[in-house]
Parts: structure tokens; sequence; C-alpha cells
């Protein structure tokens, strides 16, 4: 149960960015304002003003969907597929602000929900073993932690052996995986979880194992063979400049789908502004900030 204690919500994103509203005034909004949701599916966007004191109010919402103004939300279901517009009212005293929003409702977003999960490396660091993988994959179906929606259990850095093989390929560190990587994925998978790893767009990661750079079509492979339903992929040692990192996780995007369709989590930290090409990479999810 220790190793719980970390429970991680990774926030997905979609095919498009969402974008955030934010000043400074009494009159601003600190939420989104371009919003994105399948077909008919269940749907909030939480308002959240700049001010407290502030009242609100919306305007314009399509069918199915309509305002609770004691929890400052919009909720409803979700419209057929389509681009909608609705106005966000914020009004403070004699003063009054009307914000545009924006709705994308489509079949083509890159997850139906935020994947959630546990992540190792908050609560172990570089010690994560096969034992630990065990008794968080038991614990999280045991707690209702996997009922509740929190599905994937996540392996971080410092879990590769020394070196890579001969051939090249990526392996376990064989004292803290002594049977292998698969019966370990096998054994998440068979408690109804999913199965994360981690890796770097670089020669190395950021605790100093090897990365993944040069070796992408080689690693997708054999996270394949593994069974691996998720990739973190990290970003340390690498160029500052976003056109390097965009190619790089475009590489490795290619590579996890021509594998088999495993997901990329793009983990940039948000520096090179990831929301404006994170789409193009191929990746179901990126990292906004540090």
């Amino acid at each position: 149960m220790k190793h719980l204690l970390s429970l991680a919500l990774l926030a997905a994103c979609s095919a498009l960015p969402v974008a955030a509203q934010s000043t400074s005034d009494s009159l601003g909004l600190r939420c989104a304002t371009e919003v994105f949701s399948l077909p008919h599916r269940p749907f909030m966007h939480k308002i959240v003003a700049s001010s407290p004191e502030a009242q609100l109010s919306v305007k314009g919402l399509p069918k199915g969907l309509r305002w609770n103004a004691q929890r400052r939300l919009i909720e409803g279901t979700a419209p057929a597929a389509g681009s909608y517009s609705y106005s966000l009212i914020v009004s403070s005293g004699k003063e009054q602000r009307t914000i545009p929003a924006e709705l994308t409702v489509s079949k083509s977003l890159g997850l139906a929900r935020p994947f959630m999960g546990w992540i190792s490396w908050n609560v172990v660091e570089g010690n994560i073993s096969a034992s630990i993988v065990r008794q968080v994959a038991d614990a999280m179906t045991t707690q209702g932690l996997s009922a509740a929606g929190y599905r994937y259990l996540i392996i971080d850095d410092l879990w590769h052996a020394p070196q890579r093989a001969a051939d090249g390929a990526t392996q376990p560190d064989p004292k803290k995986f002594p049977e292998g990587m698969k019966p370990v994925v096998d054994y998440v998978h068979e408690r109804g979880l999913k199965f994360g790893i981690y890796s770097d767009a670089a020669e190395r990661t950021c605790a100093g194992a090897y990365g993944s750079l040069g070796y992408e079509q080689q690693d997708a492979r054999t996270y394949a063979q593994w069974g691996v339903d998720l990739l973190k992929y990290d970003y340390c040692f690498a160029p500052k400049d976003a056109a390097t990192a965009e190619e790089r996780y475009r590489t490795m995007g290619t590579a996890l789908r021509e594998a088999g369709g495993i997901l990329l989590y793009m983990c940039e930290w948000g520096a090179r502004k990831p929301w404006l090409w994170g789409a193009r990479t191929g990746a179901s999810a990126w990292r906004a900030t540090y």
C-alpha cells in the first residue's frame, strides 16, 4: 500500500490543444475557452473567474448542454460532431465582459478520457522492481482504484540494464527484473490494468540510463513484444529548439504506431509549446508544464 501514495493523474490531450484563457483583471477567466468532446458523451466545462466575487452566466449553449449556476459549470451531453460557439459572461458591479468559447465535438479525438494511474518515480525513484510492480498491481485492483478508472501502471526511469544487449536491444536490469519484463507486464494485464514504460528522446535518460535516440524502431518493437501499452517519453539532454523536439517525437510516435499502436505520452515539460505541434507527432498526450 505504501507504493500507492503517489497515485498520479495523467492529463490526456485530445488531437487538438485545449487553450486556457487567463487574465488578471476582475472580468477575466482562469479556465479553458477552447474545449473538446466525443459526440454524445457526458460533458462538463468548469468556468473559473479571475475574481471570486465576479458573477458568471452563459449564453448560446448548443442543445443538450445547460448552465449550472450553483456549481459554475456547463454540463450535459455533448451534441453531434461539429464546431459550436457560446458566450461566457463575467460581471462585476456595473461592468460586464463577454468572452467567446469554442467547443469542438469530433470522433477523431485521441482519447475518450484521460489515462489515469500510478507512476513509480515519486515513490521509489530508481528502485523500481518486479516485486514493487506486482504489489502495486494487486493494490490497484483490491483497493478499488482500477474500478474507479485508475488503470495505468507506469514504471519510470532506471528500469534499464546497465547497457543494451549485443544486438542493440533494450533490456531490463536483471537484478530488478530477474524474469525479464514480459512476465511482469503479463501480471499487470492479468489484473485488468495497462502497463507503461519510460525512455528519453536522447542518448541518455534524465537519471543517466541509455535513451532511445537512434533506436526508436528497435525499442518500439521490443516494447510491443513485451506487451507495453504506453511509453512515457522524456526530453532530458536534448536540443532546446522545438523543431528538433517535434522531429524526435514524431520518429518515436511513428515507430510505436507501426509496432502495434502503443500510446505515446510526450513528457517534454512545455518549454517548447508542445500544444502547438504535439498532435503531429502521434502523441496521445503531452506535458504542458514543469
